[in-house]
């Protein structure tokens, strides 16, 4: 028989535990595996420029201006350099632990949405690392962990504002918009403003009056807009014409409508969503959750998700962790609903079970799943850990306590790390390009002109420390092969998948990259492979499709 649940204690212990084990991933990742390319790599790199020149102004990538995103994350990347010099641990664990007060936000801003439900602020935490796409975005130096953030204080700064109406609540409401918007620009504004909207749904009793909120709303948001413009003006003058058509039109015009990058379909987002909270549909106490009656400030939080949702599958170009920030609303809505009961997480215990055998079966599998790495092995012993897990899985709440309840949600994020951590000897292999790198700094000092031949995303800058930047062949207004025979004493980055044995005979250095061999060659190398494949293809008008030159040789055929 099911006990009654009875009225939970305030605590912060859940939230300690959330606390240390998120800092206990974001430490573990630093050393498993390193800065993934390609956004990881180009993100730090743009940074590095903007250290190397001393302007922080205008981003710069690889020596052009750097119009995708606002200065913020690059800022706070240099601002952590300034403290402990250039390093890669300041670098890569600097987003990653500002992202921790997301948590302690989540904290307070249940205890202001929802002051009569305890048990929602101890459990929202422990929710919101236990989801899939948080979890695995969280070691990761990405915009949308610090936008999350941001997005989180406005909320709660507004919240307080509704409730004690004290300017400093709008001042800060302000300060917090503008710092979103120096984070990703615009979409601070989307994230904001169905929650805003949704004020008569979780107005609190006594609290300012519907259009009087929304007046203070708007002052704030037009506050943070004019803060953020005393970047903006300086930025577009100094940067110029072309700086800010990139930063004032197209990147946000540009990827709402016919994407230039990520353009996927209109339903991309609602078949993934089962998979961002997982393992949350494997908890039975989930789907008790879920059919309880909701509440007006359940349903303004399911109408923010929803209207997001919404308003994100209409923009073209889409993105996993562009639903970063809606988590921690998802989490609240989904702590509020748990309910405290004596239930054994058979479903949770099974996938605990499914790592465990994954991790301890590793080298069966490797071979086959890292094709590009060569004798590829693990740490498969850490397999015992989800195994040792799955017995905390099935645990009956017997104190009905939401502090059992956070032992359940964390075992995943424990385990999936376990299996991660397992797979670190892989991942340095096949990710970690600061070898070459190093080669690229080497042949640099030399004096060497640098160039690579396939779409060049900074990569290379800060782990090599480069002082230059590399020639990207793909922007040239003559073909790369034209460039290449008028440059041969050039070195050549090329990127293929199944490269012509013959390659790793004349490449000057060469390593594994994201799946595929990444060879540093000498132009007039390159351009006698290319010319000694058109001479052995008995079809020419097969050589454009030729996954060992490209295109180029078809100009050779000719």
């Amino acid at each position: 028989m099911k006990m009654p649940v009875r009225q939970t204690p305030d605590s912060k212990r859940p939230l300690i535990a959330v606390l240390i084990v998120a800092a206990s991933i974001i430490v573990i990742h630093l050393f498993i595996r390193p800065i993934m390319p390609i956004d990881e790599t180009r993100y730090i790199s743009v940074a590095w420029e903007m250290w190397q020149s001393g302007n922080w102004l205008v981003p710069h990538e690889n020596g052009q201006p750097y119009a995708h995103k606002p200065p913020l994350l690059f800022w706070l990347i240099n601002l952590a350099w300034s403290v402990t010099g250039v390093h890669e641990w300041s670098a890569r664990s600097m987003i990653p632990l500002c992202s921790l007060a997301n948590f302690v936000l989540l904290y307070y801003f249940a205890k202001a949405l929802l002051p009569k439900s305890p048990k929602t602020a101890m459990l929202a935490p422990a929710v919101l690392l236990a989801s899939a796409v948080w979890l695995f975005y969280l070691p990761t130096t990405m915009f949308d962990l610090l936008l999350t953030l941001w997005v989180l204080a406005f909320c709660l700064a507004i919240v307080h504002g509704s409730q004690h109406n004290y300017w400093r609540h709008w001042l800060l409401a302000a300060v917090m918009f503008a710092a979103g918007l120096l984070t990703k620009g615009p979409v601070m504004l989307l994230y904001c403003l169905p929650f805003v909207g949704l004020y008569p749904l979780w107005r609190q009793p006594n609290s300012v009056q519907t259009r009087r909120f929304w007046g203070y709303c708007g002052s704030a948001i037009g506050l943070g807009i004019v803060l953020m413009l005393l970047w903006v003006i300086p930025a577009v003058i100094h940067g110029g014409p072309s700086y800010e058509n990139e930063l004032l039109w197209k990147q946000t015009s540009g990827r709402m409508v016919n994407s230039f990058a990520h353009a996927r379909p209109f339903y991309w987002y609602v078949l993934l969503l089962p998979l961002l909270i997982m393992p949350l549909p494997l908890l039975r106490s989930f789907w008790r959750g879920v059919r309880q009656p909701q509440s007006a400030v359940d349903r303004a939080l399911l109408l923010h998700l929803v209207s997001l949702v919404l308003v994100f599958s209409l923009i073209s170009g889409k993105q996993i962790h562009y639903m970063i920030p809606l988590m921690p609303f998802a989490a609240l809505w989904i702590a509020h609903r748990l309910p405290l009961l004596q239930l054994r997480e058979w479903y949770l215990t099974s996938l605990l079970l499914v790592l465990a055998a994954t991790t301890l079966s590793m080298p069966m599998w490797l071979p086959y799943a890292f094709k590009s790495v060569t004798a590829p092995h693990s740490w498969y012993g850490l397999g015992l850990i989800p195994l040792a897990l799955a017995s905390l899985a099935l645990m009956r709440n017997r104190q009905h306590s939401a502090a059992t309840l956070t032992v359940q949600l964390l075992l995943l994020p424990i385990a999936l790390t376990a299996t991660l951590s397992a797979l670190t000897p892989v991942l340095q292999h096949a990710y970690n390009i600061e070898p070459i790198a190093k080669s690229l700094a080497h042949y640099q000092h030399q004096g060497k002109t640098l160039v690579s031949w396939n779409r060049y995303h900074n990569q290379f800058g800060f782990y090599g420390r480069l002082q230059q930047p590399l020639i990207d062949l793909t922007e040239q207004t003559q073909s790369r092969l034209q460039w290449a025979e008028s440059h041969p004493n050039s070195l050549v980055l090329v990127t293929e998948r199944h490269p012509n044995p013959r390659w790793f005979d004349v490449a000057l250095e060469h390593q594994v990259y994201r799946g595929r061999q990444l060879f540093i060659v000498r132009a007039a190398d390159l351009v006698d492979e290319m010319r000694q494949l058109v001479a052995n293809t008995s079809a020419p008008t097969n050589v454009a499709t030729s996954p060992y030159c490209h295109k180029d040789c078809l100009t050779l055929a000719e």
